[in-house]
């Protein structure tokens, strides 16, 4: 596999992974067949050895080494499995090994499919970025966003942002960022002045990256999809970032200041009177200097600069909360949807094992029928989509000469809180979705 990221091929490559491994599930003909037709063929050799006589067949001409073209088609597909996957080259060195035994099913054959794609994949990526790129895509609750349908208004996104979501994932280049005669777009930050790459890594690491409030719009649209989801949960959850009042008592009060430390929601009352559950949210990205310098780095290891951010928000923020014996955890994702352990087990304590009731949620899907993968599937969503937008604005004023009022101001912050969606279903909040600026 040459190394061509940026290229529809190398699109395709990754596409066709697993969610979980980073991809879109969209394993084609050319990397399924083979496991495919010996898992289907397999199947049905123990109805052969019962009913032989039926068919006129004697024992040795249902052997592996049979001249049947049955067994031809066989040790056609295996050997073409041993292309692809080592993993089949060591458990199924013949045709012998692979029928003796129950039969295997397909996902047990494609396993080592996968698994060799994913190396060749990580492998195949020009710098540690597109190496972070990946892991992160392949991260805890990473790929969760795919099964998102859009019922609501909390599942639905622009064609743009959704298009825009999924080549940043996959790490295609965007044709309005490529170099125009031989000279790249430039970031239009007065502070910053660096050149934009062609894949969208620059304005998640930018200097002066919230600029017209961008990361400010992006971490509340995290923040009201957490609020949200938390409702829906039968939870009690507040914004309290500004003007919910000071919940950390005395030791929130900032030295010297009439100011006070707060957290983004609070679950009050959560583990009994006066006993609070404060979460603080955050959108990272593994791409930047911090996550790559790292011990592991992001370009080796997933996760690692959700980490690092949650450990911040844990020193910052677990004193406080255990001074007015309250806990807290943080809800920290990566750009491209890596989630930290603080909210993989924030979802794991609120949804536990139970599956959601296809009668009385008017959102079920088939794709997110656990309480947990609903729950992590719209929160990653969330962040995904508020980055396309972010990087959609980005790119309209840098590269394509959009002025930048026609987007707006940043938005005040918890204007609006997370509701029952109402009328505006499809078409957004005031010709806007829930996810951009308000």
């Amino acid at each position: 596999m040459q190394k061509c990221v940026g290229s529809p091929y190398a699109a395709i490559l990754q596409a066709e992974l697993r969610a979980r491994d980073g991809g879109l599930s969209l394993a084609g003909a050319r990397m399924m067949w083979a496991s495919t037709h010996l898992a289907r063929a397999m199947a049905v050799l123990p109805y052969l050895l019962e009913h032989c006589a039926v068919y006129q067949l004697t024992d040795t001409a249902l052997q592996p080494d049979a001249a049947l073209p049955y067994f031809d088609g066989l040790r056609v597909a295996l050997r073409a499995l041993h292309d692809q996957s080592l993993t089949a080259c060591i458990a199924y060195p013949d045709l012998a090994s692979l029928l003796s035994g129950p039969p295997r099913s397909q996902h047990d054959l494609a396993e080592g499919v996968f698994a060799s794609r994913l190396t060749a994949v990580r492998e195949a990526q020009p710098d540690d970025r597109h190496r972070a790129r990946v892991l992160s895509a392949g991260g805890q609750h990473a790929g969760a966003w795919l099964a998102v349908f859009p019922m609501t208004m909390w599942a639905t996104a622009r064609a743009r942002h959704f298009q825009l979501a999924l080549a940043m994932r996959l790490g295609c280049a965007l044709p309005e960022l490529l170099p125009v005669r031989g000279a790249r777009p430039i970031c239009g930050a007065a502070a910053c002045g660096a050149l934009h790459d062609e894949f969208g890594f620059h304005p998640g690491v930018c200097r002066a990256g919230n600029r017209w409030g961008l990361w400010t719009t992006r971490h509340d649209a995290f923040q009201a999809m957490l609020v949200h989801i938390l409702r829906i949960l039968g939870c009690t959850a507040a914004s309290c970032s500004v003007g919910a009042g000071n919940w950390f008592g005395a030791a929130g009060v900032r030295p010297g200041s009439r100011g006070y430390r707060r957290a983004d929601v609070v679950m009050a009352h959560y583990y009994g009177p006066g006993r609070h559950l404060f979460l603080d949210c955050a959108i990272t990205d593994p791409c930047s200097g911090g996550a790559l310098s790292a011990v592991p780095s992001s370009a080796t290891s997933s996760g690692v600069a959700a980490e690092q951010r949650a450990e911040k928000k844990v020193a910052k923020y677990g004193p406080l909360a255990a001074s007015v014996s309250s806990m807290f955890r943080p809800a920290v994702v990566e750009r491209f949807g890596a989630c930290c352990d603080g909210l993989v087990g924030l979802v794991s304590m609120l949804c536990g094992e139970r599956q959601r009731d296809g009668l009385r949620d008017g959102d079920y899907a088939f794709s997110a029928s656990s309480r947990s993968t609903y729950t992590a599937s719209l929160l990653v969503f969330a962040a995904v989509m508020a980055d396309a937008a972010m990087i959609e604005r980005v790119v309209g004023v840098d590269a394509s000469d959009a002025a930048p009022a026609r987007y707006g101001g940043a938005p005040a912050r918890h204007a609006w809180v997370a509701d029952v969606p109402g009328q505006r279903e499809i078409e957004g909040m005031g010709g806007r979705f829930w996810y951009e600026a308000q």
